[in-house]
C-alpha cells in the first residue's frame, strides 16, 4: 500500500521522478511528530512509534514525509479527544511496512473500499 501511495503521490507532483536515498527513518518519524505538537497536546492525543533510533532506510525521503503528514494529519483531524494514535513500522521481506492507527470513528465499509479505486474519467461526446 505505501508503495503504491509512494507511486501516485510521484505521479502526482507532475512527473518529478523518485529522489532514492538513505536515510534516518527515527529523525524522519520524530520530526513529523513534532511537526503536530501543538495540535495533538491541544486534543490531549499521544501518539508513539516503534522505530528504532538509527534505522536507516533507502526510499524517497520527501515522498514519505508528504505520506506520513497526511496520514498523521488525518488521524489528528479524525480523534477524538485523549486518543492514542500508533505509528508501527514492520520489515518485510524486501520491504518495510507502516501503518497509522487511531481511535477515532473510522470510515464506513463503503467508502473504505472505493478509497483506492480509480476515479472514473469523464469522456466528452465524439467530435468535441
Amino acid at each position: 500500500l505505501v508503495e503504491n501511495i509512494l507511486h501516485w503521490t510521484a505521479s502526482q507532483l507532475k512527473g518529478v521522478p523518485l529522489k532514492m536515498e538513505k536515510f534516518d527513518l527515527y529523525n524522519l518519524v520524530e520530526g513529523n511528530i513534532r511537526l503536530f505538537d501543538t495540535f495533538s497536546v491541544r486534543k490531549k492525543i499521544s501518539i508513539h512509534h516503534n522505530v528504532l533510533p538509527g534505522t536507516e532506510i533507502t526510499s524517497d525521503q520527501n515522498i514519505l514525509n508528504l505520506v506520513l503528514r497526511n496520514l498523521l494529519s488525518n488521524a489528528l483531524k479524525f480523534s477524538f479527544e485523549r486518543g492514542k494514535i500508533t505509528i508501527n513500522f514492520k520489515p518485510s521481506h524486501d520491504r518495510l511496512e507502516f501503518s497509522v492507527r487511531d481511535e477515532g470513528t473510522g470510515m464506513d465499509p463503503d467508502k473504505l473500499s472505493s478509497l483506492f479505486s480509480p476515479a472514473p474519467i469523464p469522456l466528452s461526446p465524439a467530435g468535441c
